[in-house]
């Protein structure tokens, strides 16, 4: 697990390094969370990718850009283990050439 405090250095990660999950917060100084998921989600089309919201209105935004799941904060951190295991498990069942990650 590998953590970014700004999404400058969560992309760089993401792009860099072999993950099973990421989980982006919207919210993230100098390239938001948004900016990052359309980035990876481009290119790859691959991975998994859970992505935290902040608002109810930002659900269908995250699912619409590409994130495989969402949670609303705040969120309970045994719900968010339980979802990046199931996650990850749908996602080591389905061919994929790659998978990226970052948290």
């Amino acid at each position: 697990m590998d953590t970014a405090n700004d999404g400058e250095d969560g992309l760089f990660n993401a792009e860099s390094y072999d993950y099973d999950a990421i989980v982006l917060d919207v919210m993230l100084p100098k390239l938001d969370g948004w900016e990052i998921l359309s980035r990876l989600r481009k290119p790859k089309n691959s991975g998994a990718y859970a992505h935290r919201a902040r608002p109810d209105r930002d659900r269908v935004r995250g699912l619409d850009t590409g994130a495989d799941d969402y949670m609303v904060k705040p969120f309970d951190l045994p719900e968010l283990f339980a979802r990046l295991r199931a996650l990850i498990a749908a996602v080591l069942t389905k061919p994929r050439t790659s998978l990226k990650s970052a948290m």
